[in-house]
C-alpha cells in the first residue's frame, strides 16, 4: 500500500509504505503526542523516537539526504520533509530538481533495449541487485540506483 493509499501522500515518494524502514504504522507521536501514522528517528544511543506525518510534514523533524548540488531551499525542505527508503545512498535530481522515488524492483524486471532506463552511477548491475527506481517530474525520465 503507499502513502497516498494511506491517506498520507508524500510528493517525492510514490513507491510502496513497505520499502520505507522508518514507517512504523499508527501509534501515538513521540514529539506532539498526536495519534498518527509514525515514522522513526534516531535518537540517543542506538535508540529511537517516533514522530507523526504532521510532525514531519511540517519540518518539527526532518530526515536530511545527501543529493546533487544546485537545489533551492525549498526543494531541499521538501525533500528532507520525505520519508528515507531501502537503499538510500544519495537523491537523485533530474531537470534540477528531486526525482520521485516509484519504487524498487530486481534486475530481472529491469526494461531493456529502446525500453531501458537511464542507470546512475550508484552502484552495479546484474544477479542480487535490487534497484530504486525514480521518475524526473519535470520531463520524466526514469532512473534506477542500483544496490545489493
Amino acid at each position: 500500500m503507499t502513502f497516498f493509499e494511506l491517506g498520507i501522500p508524500f510528493e517525492l515518494f510514490e513507491g510502496d509504505s513497505d520499502e520505507c524502514d522508518a514507517y512504523r504504522d499508527v501509534g501515538d507521536c513521540g514529539v506532539c503526542g498526536e495519534r498518527g501514522h509514525l515514522f522513526a528517528f534516531p535518537a540517543a544511543e542506538g535508540a529511537e523516537t517516533v514522530a507523526c506525518y504532521k510532525c514531519l510534514r511540517s519540518g518539527r523533524v526532518t530526515y536530511p539526504k545527501k543529493t546533487e548540488p544546485g537545489l533551492t531551499p525549498e526543494q531541499i525542505a521538501e525533500l528532507w520533509r520525505t520519508p528515507d527508503h531501502d537503499g538510500l545512498d544519495t537523491w537523485p535530481t533530474c531537470c534540477k530538481r528531486p526525482m520521485v522515488f516509484l519504487g524498487t524492483t530486481d534486475d530481472q524486471l529491469l526494461p531493456t533495449g529502446p525500453d531501458a532506463i537511464m542507470m546512475g552511477d550508484f552502484g552495479g548491475h546484474g544477479e542480487g541487485w535490487t534497484y530504486c527506481l525514480y521518475q524526473c517530474p519535470a520531463c520524466s525520465t526514469i532512473s534506477a540506483q542500483g544496490h545489493k
